[in-house]
């Protein structure tokens, strides 16, 4: 037959009982608040106490209509109401015992989440402080190359930024050779085909040709985006004869590169 009325709860539960040293008084305190002298048996001396007429209880405490000695033996049981344990067993609390966002920054010891607690892609840009590096792309070359007296493109990347508060890092080199004398070599940065206005170049006049040189650019673009952006070196030769990656012995040593950063806003 199915059981009718409210359910019993019994987790972590237990029915107590109270040993009482007797003073040859009459009033005791209860380790429990009861309601009503019926929620415990009295026993003095192995006798059950008759509720109302040889004791009375209020909270926690016991009245004796009699006195008790210290050498009867005096003890209580409760037995109207299973009492919690303050401790619950070990590995018995799940989470669907927890409420939802009740897991506070007090309840976390320090130094407590390891990685392996994160899951993959779980720390987002929004969570990295302002000026973290969040990703590099590069070109680099390495051939000798002769400038036309037209800005040709000559390295590229492609970086999608990750925010639009981003800004992006641009560093470039081009590593140039004067053939020679009054030589003078050019480079620009371009974003997605519109010049960044971030021109410069290089001169050297001397006797003879056979000079080595580096044309820089090291600039902070905010382009408040987060779809894909293209940014482009383009060089020329304004005069004379320039190509690029050679050292002062005219050999194939040089080397021309662009890095992009995504620095978060």
């Amino acid at each position: 037959m199915a059981y009718i009325g409210n359910q019993t709860s019994n987790s972590y539960s237990s029915m107590d009982k109270q040993s009482i040293t007797g003073d040859g008084g009459t009033g005791y305190t209860l380790t429990h608040a009861v309601a009503n002298a019926q929620e415990i048996e009295v026993f003095v001396n192995n006798v059950r106490q008759e509720p109302g007429v040889a004791y009375t209880v209020s909270g926690t405490t016991l009245t004796m209509t009699g006195n008790v000695a210290s050498t009867d033996d005096f003890y209580v049981v409760y037995q109207g109401k299973a009492l919690q344990t303050v401790t619950p067993p070990d590995l018995s609390v799940t989470t669907a015992k927890i409420v939802d966002a009740n897991v506070t920054t007090a309840k976390i010891a320090d130094d407590a989440v390891t990685t392996a607690k994160l899951a993959d892609s779980a720390v987002t840009t929004a969570k990295l402080p302002a000026g973290t590096i969040l990703q590099v792309v590069s070109d680099s070359d390495t051939t000798a190359t002769a400038m036309t007296s037209s800005y040709a493109d000559y390295l590229s990347v492609n970086i999608t930024p990750e925010s639009t508060s981003s800004t992006i890092l641009v560093m470039a080199t081009v590593a140039t050779y004067h053939v020679s004398a009054g030589s003078v070599g050019a480079m620009k940065l371009v974003r997605d085909s519109s010049n960044l206005n971030y021109e410069v170049g290089d001169y050297y006049h001397q006797n003879g040709g056979g000079v080595p040189g580096n044309l820089n650019i090291t600039m902070v673009d905010s382009p408040a985006t987060t779809s894909q952006v293209n940014y482009k070196i383009q060089i020329k030769e304004e005069a004379g004869s320039v190509e690029t990656n050679k050292d002062y012995n005219g050999t194939t040593n040089g080397i021309s590169s662009l890095v992009v950063m995504e620095i978060a806003g």
